[in-house]
């Protein structure tokens, strides 16, 4: 039996956020950290919100992030005692443990606190245009980093497998070459190209304009035209031309 997966293209962080929360909740229920009012808690909040109680595969998680993320999240859901060290996902779970330790209010309290957020969900059609909506509601509010935004543009409307492919084949050697300040690296090659360097709240608005005056597919141009950041550029498809 397999879930009914959708791709969520604003509010990941808060999602996780929410994910890891109830994760480090229901440890230390079972640790004894902190008090429920039923035994059948734990169970509850695994199987409503964390883990599909019928899907036996490597996807049974509720929520799928980034490989490395994904790693580090499956380790915590687990339950295993070697953690992925270096790593947000792991970080900000201890966070909540060491917060969860530490608080008068019980696990049903906790419990009660998540459910009542309120979440809107807005439903696009195959057609819908995903990149537009995303540009549309990160228009307010705290801003993602211009790589997070280039990223997005790149990978967002590719089919979820070539999504994962180009992601870990050339995106993440990107971020890791550049010790992930790809903002600051894109704004000093376009500078490169254009002579004219963006400031920095500017580079992914000049990265799509330089995109479509190249005129060539943007993905071609970020993992392909930009080969010194790439070891296996070379590796790279036939780039699609405009």
């Amino acid at each position: 039996m397999n879930m009914d997966r959708r791709v969520l293209i604003d509010g990941q962080q808060r999602v996780t956020t929410v994910y890891l929360l109830l994760a480090a909740l229901l440890r230390q229920i079972k640790s004894g950290a902190i008090e429920a009012r039923k035994d059948t808690l734990p169970e509850f909040i695994r199987y409503e919100y964390l883990m599909d109680r019928y899907d036996e595969s490597d996807q049974k998680l509720k929520l799928k992030l980034v490989k490395d993320d994904q790693e580090a999240l499956g380790k915590i859901m687990d339950e295993d005692d070697h953690l992925v060290e270096g790593s947000n996902v792991t970080e900000n779970y201890r966070y909540f443990l060491e917060r969860i330790s530490q608080t008068d209010l019980s696990a049903d309290q906790l419990k009660d606190a998540v459910e009542s957020l309120e979440v809107i969900d807005i439903m696009l059609e195959s057609d819908d245009d995903a990149q537009l909506i995303f540009e549309s509601l990160n228009s307010t509010g705290l801003s993602l980093s211009e790589g997070d935004k280039i990223r997005n543009y790149v990978l967002m409307n590719l089919p979820e497998d070539l999504q994962n492919r180009y992601y870990e084949q050339y995106w993440n050697i990107i971020e890791a070459n550049t010790d992930y300040e790809v903002s600051s690296f894109i704004r000093d090659y376009i500078a490169a190209k254009t002579r004219k360097t963006p400031i920095i709240s500017r580079v992914y608005p000049s990265f799509r304009s330089y995109a479509k005056a190249f005129k060539t597919d943007s993905r071609w141009l970020i993992f392909y035209g930009i080969p010194c950041i790439t070891a296996e550029s070379s590796d790279w498809d036939e780039p699609i031309r405009g």
